[in-house]
């Protein structure tokens, strides 16, 4: 059945009528049948109808004109109960505020029913048609047209109604006035129409006649009274009175004026007759005003503003000539209507409009006046050894302000700069989208100046600030106008991407900045470092030796032996796992560097020592516990391998690495964001620091509105900052003829008792920490159940060692392993627990089988056995890792199957193990299977890896830091 939301006026007392609004079924003619029922924001949308924005409008005053509504409103502070809506129209003191509010609502609410044509009836009632009590709404307003006429006998007074071409008595037509304040609104026989001028209680007395007249004795207190106060409402024609009338337009203004509901700025066109006003295009020809001064022979005299027509259009011309387009009373800007578009237009055209005789007010907001000028920022900057500072002034009209000063606005988003004449300059958008990152970023500097580090020149060139000294701010590097030659002492050729890799750090190096190489797992980032150090090194020896030693007089005992030396001293910090792989690679690629492992226990304690060398390899444990004899040295470079490590900003190891000293810092690492943003602060801090701020400005600026709120602006910025010093390029982009690598996953199917078991674990587990949840011991308790469960879904022996019921994954692992090692396939084993390795190594002892083995207690010395064993041993097939011990940094080409025995929390620390075997020197495929036991943890894991993977950001870190009671109930369900 079609409906309509129909809108209705009923009488509540004599003079007064209060909207409502119903559903209203409609016949197959369209026309209104009965009403349904009330129309509210609950009862349309069943009906099909949308909640538009009029609607809603509608509705809100509706609800605001509700007698009970009314009656609370204007409900006396002690009274225990509210006064009755008709007794409040009753009281002197009441009458004419409740009148008011009425009126003004009314008038808002016929006028939205007018400008949206939505039916309108009168009084209907649930027995009548709807279109039998039909109003029809008129768009055009009615002109009252009053006269006056003075003869011996009194004064006839005449009220008619009509357009500008005619006019005809009250009486003619049934006229019922249904509000009482002006604009009045007339009912005229089933015709709605707006009257501007009067109110309805001047129709009234014309219902029943068509003159009123006026004794003589009565003439001048009626006018007193009553004419005096509505003649300069409406238009008044008079006779045998004095009749004073002026046709001279003494000003034409131009007033800004916003519209709130569009958010659009107009200029309207004000005329002004000495003191009376008219707007352009208003109906109002003229102004009648009753004057009792009695300078007269009269005892009182008619004055009338006529105004000039003629005149007028001519102003209107002119504006029409300047590109303003009228709209009613209004003009709008060419190009736009918000108030920056409207200041700017009057800026430019504001003296020309002065010479033509308009008057230009200053738009107001909030009380503040805009300044109508325009301004010319001139901003350049200066180069320090490691920051830029930010000059210039920008003229505002007659004022010329540091560009220092506006940065308090800039960051606060605060349009209004105060100007010293009390005016405000309104500062344009564009200038926030261009210099708001900047003054957020700036620190003060000397002379009105703002100081920002080098790092952030990409907010110069964002700003299109330039240098005051050659021009140009420095630039972002390009690989390929880096002037670079491959050094001969290099041992290995460069594939392109790998160049292009090393042009880029020596460019970084040259421009004094630091760097971030971040390929994939397997792309070569140690030879390309190695390129960079052969590059420093012969830079260097071509440049003098440069001072790296401290001021320490023991030291200084070695100045000439360096002299002659003329070492690189670069240092190189990784985890223990890397070591002997690096100083292999350093052997072999760059056998001309002169490199010390200062690791173990056997390890030199004096500086001086390590002066002497090109490379200093060492353990983030070791460069913790050496801190005090590193910083002895101001390193040439200092270089980060796995810089993921400095992750936790609150770290020992953190704290150490970013109090080192280098002229140039690199870090290397294939995941440089594991878990969250955080992480990548940490890097930006070591290479560059103060590119990011401080990391509670960082938070604020970037990690929540990224993380929380997926900020566009935000990554935008983001990206600006760091782009520059990070490159990474992935195996599909610069290396597709690196072998096929195929993911596999294999469920395994529990054992019944090990499925026993763990249910049982599972559900003991969950309620124990359902009942903890939200004391400060659920997190630990939340992570031993996790592990216990994990472990259970591996191999139940690794919680009970006299377990015998099996493990289902045990034995698809080693059945999956005995066909592939019948092939000759050499296999990496990554679990997270060394307990699970154990099970498989007891295994392969009793069957007599070799192994190689990898976990964080085997020494650095048995590291490098373990990984010659496996990769040139054709009889060794199996080599089992701790993913945290073995999942970085090796080169395992040998091997071209890898077995992820268990899922790890963060995805991409299993990615780095598979790195090991499928890198640059791989030729064979690479296959690597991952083993989940079927309706465990490991799948609900796996199903938050791929969350992960997905969001790019963290659910967890590499344990889990937070769980919230919804992922609690998920892993445990």
């Amino acid at each position: 059945m079609a409906t309509q939301i129909v809108f209705n006026l009923y009488q509540f007392t004599d003079n007064l009528y209060l909207p409502s609004a119903h559903i209203v079924d409609q016949t197959t003619n369209g026309q209104l049948g009965y009403p349904l029922q009330r129309a509210t924001l609950a009862t349309i949308v069943p009906h099909g109808h949308d909640a538009s924005p009029p609607i809603l409008r509608l509705f809100s005053l509706i609800d605001e004109l509700i007698p009970g509504n009314l009656e609370s409103r204007y409900k006396a502070s002690k009274a225990r109960t509210a006064t009755p809506l008709a007794k409040l129209l009753e009281e002197p003191t009441t009458k004419p505020l409740v009148e008011k509010y009425i009126f003004e609502r009314l008038d808002s609410f016929l006028t939205t029913i007018v400008s949206e044509h939505f039916p309108l009836t009168l009084d209907m009632t649930r027995d009548t048609p709807a279109e039998s009590v039909r109003i029809s709404t008129q768009s055009e307003d009615l002109i009252p047209h009053i006269s006056f006429h003075k003869n011996e006998e009194g004064v006839e007074y005449r009220f008619q109604l009509g357009t500008e071409m005619e006019k005809w008595p009250i009486r003619a037509h049934k006229v019922r006035p249904l509000t009482n304040a002006d604009p009045a609104w007339l009912l005229v026989d089933s015709a709605l129409f707006r009257v501007p001028g009067i109110n309805g209680n001047m129709v009234k007395p014309f219902q029943q006649k068509d003159v009123i007249h006026i004794p003589q004795d009565k003439a001048k207190v009626y006018f007193r009274q009553f004419v005096a106060k509505n003649a300069g409402r409406t238009r008044i024609e008079a006779s045998g009175f004095e009749l004073l009338e002026t046709r001279e337009l003494t000003a034409a203004k131009l007033v800004p004026t916003e519209n709130v509901l569009e958010g659009a700025w107009y200029l309207q066109t004000i005329f002004s007759y000495g003191s009376v006003e008219f707007r352009m295009n208003e109906n109002r020809d003229r102004v009648t005003s009753v004057d009792f001064s009695g300078d007269t022979q009269y005892e009182f005299v008619i004055r009338q503003v006529i105004r000039d027509q003629s005149l007028e259009k001519e102003k209107v011309s002119l504006l029409q000539n300047h590109g303003l387009e009228p709209s009613g009373s209004l003009f709008h800007m060419p190009g736009g209507n918000n108030l920056e578009q409207l200041v700017a237009w009057l800026a430019r055209h504001g003296k020309s409009l002065q010479k033509e005789g308009f008057h230009v007010e200053l738009p107001l907001v909030a009380n503040k006046s805009i300044a109508l000028v325009s301004a010319e920022p001139a901003i350049t900057v200066t180069s320090g050894a490691d920051w830029f500072d930010i000059h210039g002034n920008i003229s505002i009209g007659e004022f010329s302000i540091p560009f220092k000063a506006l940065r308090q606005n800039l960051r606060a988003r605060d349009p209004y700069f105060a100007l010293p004449d009390g005016t405000f300059f309104l500062i344009p958008e564009t200038w926030f989208t261009r210099y708001t990152e900047l003054a957020e970023t700036a620190t003060d500097g000397p002379d009105n100046t703002l100081r920002i580090p080098k790092s952030l020149f990409t907010l110069l060139e964002s700003a299109g600030i330039q240098s005051a000294e050659n021009g140009e701010v420095h630039k972002q590097v390009d690989p390929s106008a880096v002037a670079y030659e491959v050094s001969a002492d290099l041992k290995a050729e460069l594939r392109p991407y790998q160049l292009e890799g090393v042009k880029w750090l020596v460019g970084h190096l040259n421009a004094g900045f630091g760097a971030c190489l971040a390929d994939d797992m397997g792309l070569g980032k140690t030879l390309q470092t190695i390129a960079l150090l052969l590059y420093a090194k012969q830079k260097q020896l071509s440049n003098g030796a440069d001072e790296h030693l401290g001021h320490s007089p023991q030291l200084d005992l070695f100045q000439s032996y360096r002299e002659d030396l003329k070492p690189l001293n670069a240092l190189i910090i990784l985890p223990a796992s890397l070591v002997f792989n690096w100083q292999k690679e350093l052997m072999k690629f760059a056998p001309s560097l002169m490199v010390c492992v200062h690791t173990g226990p056997k390890r030199g304690k004096d500086a001086r020592a390590l002066s002497g060398f090109d490379v200093v390899l060492t353990t983030y444990h070791t460069a913790r516990q050496d801190l005090d004899m590193l910083q002895c040295l101001h390193w040439k470079v200092i270089i980060l391998d796995e810089s993921q490590q400095i992750k936790n900003r609150q770290s020992e190891i953190s704290k150490v690495v970013l109090s080192l000293n280098a002229s140039c810092k690199v870090s290397l690492s294939g995941t440089p964001i594991e878990n969250s943003l955080s992480d990548l602060w940490s890097q930006m801090e070591f290479i560059n620091p103060a590119t990011l701020g401080s990391f509670k400005s960082f938070k604020e600026k970037f990690i929540v509105p990224i993380e929380k709120l997926d900020d566009e602006m935000a990554k935008e910025q983001l990206f600006r900052r760091v782009r520059p010093f990070f490159l990474r390029r992935t195996k599909e982009q610069v290396a597709p003829d690196l072998p096929e690598l195929t993911e596999q996953l294999f469920y395994s199917e529990m054992t019944t008792a090990q499925e026993k078991l763990y249910e049982k674990t599972k559900s003991a587990a969950r309620n124990e920490i359902l009942s903890l949840f939200g004391d400060p011991q659920t997190r630990f308790q939340a992570l031993q159940a996790l592990t216990r469960l994990r472990q259970i879904a591996n191999d139940p022996r690794l919680v009970n060692t006299d377990f015998e019921g099996g493990s289902g994954k045990f034995n698809d692992v080693l059945a999956t392993w005995d066909t592939i090692q019948c092939a000759g396939h050499k296999v990496l084993f990554f679990s997270s627990f060394e307990k699970h390795l154990e099970l498989f190594r007891k295994h392969f002892e009793s069957n007599k089988l070799p192994y190689a083995w990898l976990s964080g207690s085997t020494s650095m010395p048995d590291r490098a056995k373990e990984v010659n064993r496996f990769q040139e041993d054709p009889n060794v097939l199996a080599f089992f890792m701790t993913i945290k011990a073995g999942g970085v940094g090796l080169n395992l080409t040998a091997a071209d199957y890898v077995f992820i025995l268990d899922p790890w929390w963060n995805p991409a620390i299993e990615d780095q193990a598979i790195a090991r075997a499928h890198r640059i020197g791989q030729i064979w495929p690479v296959t690597a299977q991952r083993f989940l036991s079927r309706n465990t943890i490991e799948e609900k894991i796996r199903v938050l890896q791929d969350k992960k993977r997905k969001l790019g950001e963290s659910l967890f870190d590499e344990e889990p830091k937070s769980i919230t009671m919804e992922e609690m109930e998920e892993l445990l369900a």
